[in-house]
């Protein structure tokens, strides 16, 4: 009697468990129902890859102490190490470390048993190319970091599709990042200061304008993931030529000044020509561009060494010491030469005084 009903119990719990089941499934489906559907515009709009998305591996060549325990754990033994013994001081020496992405299973063993952590998953994914031999990635392809989907700017993010709140899917035509937003506010700064610098009759308040001018232009140079140019517009531009021309204005004499500032004479007006000639140059030049493809019709295996996305500082310092040596150093001997001359007038100045 008592195992009957024991077992009229059970049947009757897994029967409502079935049914709960069976509605959270119809529950799911109507959900989904009620979703539009969305066709992501690759490559102009990409997914935002999962936090633990296995990508292309980056190796750091410095690190790697070519123990070739990467080789061992891998199941089809993919990574190539060459070294070579270096007998007087008896270590190994890393020559060369390539892997074969054509064949690789991304199954991440390599990563999580490096010693040294010279091995790392990335969240780049787009490795298709014409030609199955360069997916072999030596140590300088697999030495280049990619740039992240969300730091991007010429694509629009879109977060993965399952992870999206419940219910009906408005689209993602007017969706923002805060890089979007950042990038609306230091632009309209931009123009405001820009105007001010222009139309303010106070040649002080100018100045400062200025100054702010160069911080919004420095805030795009950190959104373009540029941050020594940007460090350097604050410390040169703001820091030392803004503050220059402040002084340089404090010494002015307005009233010997003032009548320049009420009349227009013809410099000005084949000044007002140059300028706005320029601009239309600019706008007709930024319009025609199609900056969104720029990067995206590159090759990443191809473009390694003409385009380094990351560590811009040892780049830009290789560079100003290497190729552009010689304009840098032109550079320099005219800033001496404004600087020693503006001396000079100081001093006139002060003379005839």
């Amino acid at each position: 009697m008592f195992s009957m009903i024991n077992g009229l119990k059970n049947y009757s719990q897994q029967a409502i468990q079935a049914a709960r089941y069976i509605g959270q499934g119809f529950l799911v489906t109507l959900d989904h129902m009620n979703r539009l559907p969305t066709t992501i515009q690759y490559p102009y709009e990409k997914l935002i890859p999962s936090e633990r998305f296995r990508g292309r591996i980056h190796f750091e060549f410095d690190k790697c102490i070519a123990c070739e325990v990467c080789v061992r754990v891998c199941p089809i033994n993919l990574p190539v190490v060459d070294w070579e013994l270096k007998k007087t001081i008896k270590k190994k020496q890393l020559k060369n470390y390539s892997i074969d992405f054509g064949v690789c299973i991304f199954c991440g063993n390599c990563v999580e048993y490096c010693p040294t952590n010279c091995l790392s998953m990335t969240e780049e994914y787009e490795l298709s190319t014409y030609n199955r031999h360069e997916l072999n990635y030596d140590q300088i392809a697999l030495g280049r970091l990619p740039i992240s989907i969300i730091e991007d700017s010429t694509i629009e993010n879109i977060f993965n599709l399952t992870s999206l709140p419940k219910g009906k899917i408005e689209g993602h035509i007017y969706s923002r990042n805060i890089t979007n937003i950042l990038y609306e506010i230091t632009r309209t700064g931009l123009i405001l200061g820009s105007l001010g610098v222009i139309l303010l009759t106070n040649i002080v308040y100018s100045a400062l304008f200025l100054g702010f001018v160069f911080v919004c232009i420095s805030l795009l140079y950190l959104l373009l993931n540029a941050d020594f140019v940007a460090a350097a517009q604050i410390l040169i531009y703001v820091g030392a030529v803004n503050v220059l021309i402040i002084f340089a204005v404090m010494l002015i004499n307005k009233k010997q000044y003032s009548n320049f500032f009420v009349y227009w004479t013809i410099g000005d007006g084949i000044t007002l020509t140059l300028c706005t000639s320029i601009f239309l140059l600019l706008n007709n030049f930024i319009s025609n561009t199609s900056w969104s493809k720029i990067f995206l019709m590159t090759k990443p295996n191809l473009v390694v060494k003409d385009i380094i996305l990351i560590n811009t500082v040892r780049h830009i310092g290789s560079e100003l010491l290497t190729e552009f040596l010689l304009p840098f150093e032109l550079m320099s001997i005219i800033l001496l030469v404004a600087l020693i001359g503006a001396i000079t007038l100081a001093r006139r100045e002060k003379k005839l005084n």
